[in-house]
């Protein structure tokens, strides 16, 4: 008998389920799922596992008198930006290089429109002289890119 987890590292935002897959090789019964925190994570009867907060949690598959563990980690979502601020000249542009983890949308957003555009790929355009701050956000995570425009 084998259990997998098709992502042994899951989220609490984003990617929040993975699904464990067992493979019974001549092994009859019933297959029952449980996990050793239930504060951490929950699995259903189908072998789908469900985030609730960070941290570490085994799903132990049981089929008759065989058992097989399968770790799961949870963690919080990140985002990471290669820079927090840029100076730019009016009428120029700075692309906002953001990772998200694990990989979903990114959104942005400009403070003050008049002084720094943003478009839905993270390109800022200076507009006028002054500072806007642009909030990148991704999977509820958000972080603030600095913009001063010269």
């Amino acid at each position: 008998m084998t259990a997998t987890a098709k992502a042994s590292t899951i989220y609490t935002k984003g990617k929040t389920s993975t699904t464990i897959t067992v493979v019974k090789n001549d092994v009859t019964g019933k297959v029952k799922f449980t996990s050793s925190n239930k504060k951490v994570a929950t699995v259903s009867s189908k072998g789908v596992v469900k985030a609730k907060k960070a941290g570490k949690t085994t799903i132990t598959v049981k089929v008759g008198n065989y058992t097989k563990k399968v770790v799961i980690q949870v963690k919080k979502p990140s985002l990471k930006l290669a820079k927090s601020s840029a100076t730019i000249k009016k009428g120029k542009t700075v692309k906002i290089k953001a990772t998200a983890t694990p990989s979903g949308k990114v959104t942005y957003k400009s403070s003050n429109k008049k002084v720094a555009t943003v478009t839905a790929k993270g390109v800022v355009k200076g507009k006028k002289k002054g500072t806007a701050t642009i909030t990148v956000t991704s999977n509820g995570v958000s972080k603030k890119f600095k913009v001063k425009v010269k």
